[in-house]
């Protein structure tokens, strides 16, 4: 087995699945599931509309009856026509357009509104990746362990996504359905052809951040990513700037390319720091994951800060004192001194949040 901080090769990871509501949990102890098993699931509250007719139509509440185009009870789609006045001459019509997919239900009170009632919806937490059920949280979900090879990004946005991994720094209508890796130099015209490609995934080595937010439409605020709207999911392996994917990660990549990968862009980089990770399943097997030893760092090493206001800034270890060392959180961890560019003293990282370089 090879690790390094940021990489595990043959390694086993430990998932939590589990949803934020109480609800049932649909797998047991013991069972193999696949990417798409759906783990746990809850009922969500149904949602209701209230439209004012007379308001959007501009007219009394008991003409709303002949300008309806639906009957009471009838289901209404996105997009169309709820009711409709005749205009002048065919022309200067007023429509109102559904903007909710549901079963009509017309007032009867007089008021001249309707209500749309959408249809009932499950709330379904998914395995993600290829495991086993190791212990079930009741009514909640269950921990799965996965047998994989895994990369930890820098950063991610857009949330998790499953598909065949390709390297190919040309995005291709092929590509629909598929995690891409360019790992060379990304431009916002990458970004917007995985937009318009229906790609799942995007892992590229770095960004500028300013291309970023102007495809994001907003501003990028840590400590939490991970939750945008994007249709894909985007992770950085190397951070913000004008950046390829290094050369450990790109062979590993490369090894995976045509199989299943499963990517979670969440970012988390201050209390409880998580980090956007790329996920190979293999068969199960008993492999055990080796953690962190604390020989693993060396004084001289290049290291990347994964967490903490150094976020992503790179250093070189000059001193790893023994023992354990009080930090501004008032916990007790194992720390090394980096040196980085900007500041004329060493500062103090906590070990778990490095990782090698070189």
């Amino acid at each position: 087995m090879k690790n390094n901080s940021f990489y595990y090769e043959n390694t086993i990871l430990k998932l939590e699945r589990k949803l934020p509501i109480k609800g049932k949990v649909l797998v047991s102890e013991g069972e193999t599931v696949s990417f798409d098993s759906i783990i746990a699931k809850a009922p969500l509250p149904e949602m209701s509309h209230l439209i004012n007719l007379p308001l959007e139509l501009n007219c009394d509440p008991y003409e709303v009856i002949q300008f309806l185009k639906k009957k009471d009870e009838e289901i209404v789609q996105i997009g169309e026509i709820i009711a409709e006045t005749p205009g002048v001459f065919g022309f200067l019509k007023t429509q109102v357009i559904s903007k909710f997919s549901g079963k009509i239900e017309i007032s009867n009170d007089g008021s001249g509104t309707v209500l749309i009632r959408e249809p009932s919806k499950n709330l379904e937490v998914p395995a993600f990746a290829d495991g086993l059920v190791t212990s079930i949280l009741p009514c909640f979900g269950a921990e799965l362990q996965v047998h994989c090879d895994l990369i930890y990004g820098i950063a991610g946005f857009g949330g998790e996504q499953t598909g065949i991994l390709e390297i190919n720094d040309e995005i291709l209508d092929s590509h629909q359905g598929k995690i891409v890796v360019k790992a060379g130099l990304t431009s916002e015209i990458d970004l917007i052809k995985a937009s318009e490609k229906k790609v799942a995934g995007l892992v590229i080595g770095g960004i500028e951040i300013q291309i970023l937010e102007k495809f994001l439409e907003k501003d990028i605020v840590f400590p939490l990513t991970g939750d945008e709207k994007l249709g894909f999911s985007i992770i950085l392996t190397e951070g913000f700037g004008r950046l390829t994917v290094n050369e450990v990660v790109y062979r590993i990549l490369s090894e995976n390319s045509g199989k299943i990968a499963s990517i979670n862009a969440s970012t988390q980089v201050r209390a409880g720091v998580k980090r956007p990770i790329i996920v190979f399943p293999k068969a199960l097997s008993n492999v055990q994951k080796v953690e962190h030893p604390d020989c693993a760092f060396s004084i001289g090493q290049i290291v990347r800060i994964t967490a903490g206001k150094h976020f992503a800034a790179i250093g070189k270890i000059s001193e790893i004192p023994s023992g354990f060392f009080e930090i501004e959180t008032e916990a007790s961890v194992k720390i090394a001194k980096v040196k980085i560019k900007g500041f004329d003293d060493s500062i103090i990282v906590p070990l778990k949040n490095m990782e090698i370089l070189r």
